[in-house]
């Protein structure tokens, strides 16, 4: 049950670019257990690009942002882009960024039209891997007391442990492999939501030398850790449990998706 008081506002957010993480060749195939848990810290993002997630409505540079002329962006909506792609020896990669994912239902899939180069949205097929993902931002989660915003990645506060992180759903296991590079950790799967991964130790994973590799086709599913959706968004900012989203806006994701082909 939370326990934070809510203050409705004016949603505020901010877009993020981030660096693309390379992948390791040496690799074996590991089997992942459900119950593993994160206790690994999320490295911050890049640090020229980090201006980006800033919250800092006082300031000239606050209002010259590129986000901020963004109509989904003033309306605290959710925005889905292209942002990049490449062609090298059969593969294509493209970089896709998420503004303002939804946080109000347990998962959501791409699979809408994105634009004329995703008309079927963000798609894995046999043999697609994900590259890298990073985010960064926070989340208005509702309930009562003063500070009601968490960090997306690395929330903090009563129940951070098991709730309030961003998470991808992986499929079941008999359609992805997961390639672990000798000497790394096993991927840790969420606490709260099975069969999903929170997006910091995924990245954390990928940058390692880990792989994700898919076996069919499907869609790339989000989701968000919470046991009482509605009143989660992007309303109403304030600077969180210890300031963890003090100058922090909404959450923005960047995911690389590299498909054969």
């Amino acid at each position: 049950m939370k326990t934070q008081t809510r203050y409705r506002g004016k949603a505020l957010v901010f877009l993020v670019l981030f660096g693309i993480a390379g992948f390791g060749l040496n690799e074996s195939v590991t089997t992942i257990a459900d119950t593993d848990i994160s206790v690994t810290p999320t490295p911050r993002p890049n640090a020229q690009l980090e201006g980006y997630c800033r919250f800092d409505p006082g300031s000239d540079l606050f209002f010259n942002l590129p986000a901020f002329k963004d109509p989904a962006w003033k309306k605290g909506e959710e925005y889905v882009f292209q942002s990049g792609a490449s062609y090298s020896a059969g593969v294509t990669s493209k970089r896709y960024i998420i503004q303002l994912p939804k946080v109000t239902q347990e998962y959501e899939t791409y699979n809408f039209k994105i634009d004329k180069f995703n008309p079927n949205g963000i798609v894995f097929r046999d043999g697609s891997e994900i590259e890298s993902i990073q985010a960064c931002g926070c989340v208005q989660t509702g309930g009562s007391g003063r500070h009601t915003w968490k960090d997306y990645v690395n929330p903090q506060g009563d129940n951070s442990d098991r709730l309030y992180h961003g998470v991808v759903l992986l499929p079941p296991p008999s359609q992805i492999k997961v390639v672990q590079k000798p000497g790394q950790a096993p991927l840790k799967y969420s606490p709260f939501l099975k069969g999903a991964v929170r997006i910091g130790d995924l990245a954390n994973w990928l940058s390692g030398g880990g792989r994700i590799v898919f076996s069919t086709n499907a869609h790339l599913v989000l989701g968000y850790e919470d046991d009482d959706y509605p009143d989660n968004g992007y309303w109403g900012h304030d600077d969180g449990n210890n300031n963890q989203c003090q100058h922090l806006g909404g959450a923005v994701i960047e995911i690389s998706v590299k498909n054969p082909g």
